[in-house]
C-alpha cells in the first residue's frame, strides 16, 4: 500500500525564499486556482491508497469557495474525512478563512471508523483519526511553541495508546524545530518508529534544513520504501511517500 503525507499550505504556492514568502503573504488571503490544480494533479499522479493532507481549505473565500477536500477526493474517486483544526468553541471556528482551515484523510476504501480528537493545549489541537485499509491513521499539526508541543505530545500518547502489533500510522507537521529528538519521549511510550530514518529535512522547500514533518509507524507495518520528494515544490513543505505492507 502507499501512504502520502503532504502539508499543502492551503494551496497558496511555494515561496522561493524567506523574503519572497513575506513579499507574497497576500496569497494567504487570495490563492490562485493554478496552485491547487498542481497540488491535485501531483497527488493523483502518486496514486496513494491513503493520503494525509495538512493545511487544506474546505471552501473559504481565499480558495474562491472551492472545496479542496472534495476536489482531491473526487479526482481519485476516494473517500474523505475532514475536520477543522480548531476545537469547538474556539475563535478559529468563528473567523472567516480560519473556520475553513483543517486537515483531511483521503482513502480508496471508506473508513471503518473516524474521529476528531482535540488536544488539551494549543490553538490548533486537531488529531484526526481514521481506520482505513486495515490501518489506524492519526493526522496531526502541532503547535509552534515548544512548551506547548511537549504537552500536546503527552496528550497524543494517550490518544494513540499502546500500539502493540496493531498497524498504526501517525503523520503530520510536528513543528519539531529540533528534529526527531523532540519525539523521543513520545516514541518510547508508543513504540512508533520514524519512516524517515536518514532524517531528511522537509522544510522549507527552497532550502530544506529542518525535519519538522514526520511519518511514524508501528511494528504492525512493514516499510518497503520511504521517500521525501525534494523535486516537488508546490508548498513550503516537502511531500513524503511511504510504501508499506501489513505484518
Amino acid at each position: 500500500m502507499r501512504f502520502l503525507y503532504y502539508n499543502i499550505a492551503y494551496a497558496t504556492g511555494a515561496p522561493e525564499s524567506h523574503s519572497h514568502s513575506l513579499l507574497t503573504a497576500h496569497r494567504y488571503l487570495r490563492s490562485s486556482h493554478r496552485h491547487f490544480d498542481r497540488v491535485r494533479d501531483f497527488i493523483s499522479e502518486v496514486a496513494p491508497d491513503i493520503t494525509g493532507v495538512v493545511e487544506v481549505d474546505n471552501g473559504s473565500f481565499r480558495a474562491r469557495r472551492r472545496n479542496h477536500v472534495t476536489e482531491l477526493a473526487d479526482s481519485m474517486s476516494h473517500h474523505a474525512v475532514f475536520s477543522s483544526k480548531y476545537h469547538h468553541g474556539s475563535l478559529g471556528r468563528r473567523l472567516p478563512i480560519l473556520r475553513h482551515q483543517g486537515n483531511a484523510i483521503l482513502s480508496r476504501d471508506k473508513a471503518a471508523h473516524s474521529q476528531a480528537h482535540f488536544l488539551t493545549f494549543g490553538f490548533k489541537r486537531l488529531v484526526l483519526e481514521s481506520h482505513v485499509c486495515g490501518v489506524r491513521v492519526f493526522l496531526v499539526h502541532l503547535a509552534l511553541r515548544r512548551e506547548t508541543r511537549i504537552k500536546q505530545l503527552r496528550d497524543l500518547c494517550r490518544i494513540v495508546g499502546n500500539c502493540g502489533d496493531e498497524a498504526i500510522l501517525v503523520a503530520g507537521d510536528f513543528n519539531a524545530y529540533r528534529g526527531v529528538h523532540e519525539l523521543h519521549e513520545f516514541q518510547e511510550h508508543t513504540g512508533l518508529l520514524s519512516a524517515n530514518r536518514n532524517a531528511y529535512p522537509t522544510f522549507p522547500t527552497w532550502a530544506p534544513t529542518r525535519e519538522i514533518d514526520f511519518v511514524l509507524y508501528s511494528p504492525g507495518v512493514r516499510v518497503s520504501e520511504f521517500t521525501v520528494r525534494h523535486d516537488v515544490r508546490l508548498s513550503d513543505h516537502l511531500p513524503m511517500i511511504l510504501d508499506f505492507e501489513l505484518n
